[in-house]
């Protein structure tokens, strides 16, 4: 059974970025979007090149850095999801709706947190 979920939680995930430390400027928040979807219909692998290429080039985005794990909770790379968590946490993110959503997907797997 899919999760589907009202735009408002995903538009109201992705407000709370703004106030994140380290939140991109640009058009992250339409990869974001892309990339939960694909996460959500189960396309892993894609979410996570779009995400990969979302952290190369704004690092110290701490959604992009959630959802990238969530990706790889997915894949399967449980530990490449793991040194995402780290990242965020080095990166500031402690205690804020990134570390959150991504260590609640951790524990209960890549659809948990919204």
């Amino acid at each position: 059974m899919a999760l589907k979920w009202p735009a408002a939680v995903l538009v109201a995930g992705f407000l709370l970025c703004a106030a994140t430390p380290g939140a991109a400027a640009r058009d992250t928040p339409a990869h974001l979007a892309k990339a939960v979807a694909l996460i959500e219909e189960g396309d892993a692998e894609a979410a996570q090149a779009i995400l990969s290429d979302t952290v190369s080039a704004s690092p110290d985005d701490l959604l992009a850095r959630a959802h990238l794990g969530r990706a790889f909770i997915a894949l399967g790379d449980i530990e490449a999801a793991r040194a995402q968590l780290t990242e965020i946490r080095r990166r500031g993110g402690r205690a804020s709706w990134p570390e959150f959503l991504l260590r609640s997907a951790l524990g209960n797997g890549p659809r948990a947190g919204y």
